[in-house]
């Protein structure tokens, strides 16, 4: 028997209903040849497609340069700041 099964088609959300917001937390939100990356506290590098992700929520030890947050409004993708322990601080 599997461990997982599969709902049923009428159960799920639409494509464009999807709320897929990414949060991320102890590194930095940049830009590096028009495109926005994301610099882990491991120094690991990823580029995050602003353009189709709905929102960035952002936790603690995150730094987001001013030309990362205009890239964001650009592409209306609102940019959240959340505190420690999923409490709540600024939005913008």
């Amino acid at each position: 028997m599997p461990i997982f099964e599969k709902p049923p088609l009428e159960t799920l959300a639409m494509a464009k209903d999807r709320w897929t917001p990414i949060y991320m937390e102890h590194g930095r939100l940049e830009v590096d040849d028009s495109s926005v990356k994301w610099i882990g506290g491991d120094g690991l590098l990823t580029r995050i497609p602003v353009a189709t992700v709905s929102a960035i929520i952002l936790g603690p030890g995150t730094t987001i340069t001013h030309a990362a947050v205009k890239a964001c409004a650009d592409c209306n993708t609102p940019v959240f700041w959340m505190g420690a322990d999923g409490m709540r601080e600024v939005a913008g």
